[in-house]
């Protein structure tokens, strides 16, 4: 016989414009932080330099993600920066 338990719903699929935020929010950020090297390799048309500020664009886009899923910083974003909370303050 199967095992039918509840599976909870996931924040994603409750809050779905907050997950968009929160996305929007870490893409900005390592753009931001890869932006000088993203207009050198522009400027002096540098596949190496463009190869390392897409590098590091998705270093500091892993980074942020993966702080932003730590319980305790969650607590802090519902306390500082709500809008960046992964669901609305109780």
């Amino acid at each position: 016989m199967a095992d039918h338990r509840a599976v909870p719903t996931s924040t994603q699929q409750l809050h779905p414009w907050r997950t968009t935020v929160r996305s929007l929010f870490q893409f900005i950020v390592a753009a931001a932080s890869a932006a000088p090297l993203i207009f050198t390799a522009i400027t002096q048309h540098s596949p190496e330099a463009a190869t390392g500020a897409g590098a590091t664009a998705l270093i500091v886009a892993g980074s942020i993600t993966r702080v932003m899923a730590l319980p305790v910083v969650d607590e802090m974003l519902k306390k500082f920066l709500p809008f960046l909370a992964s669901e609305p303050k109780a």
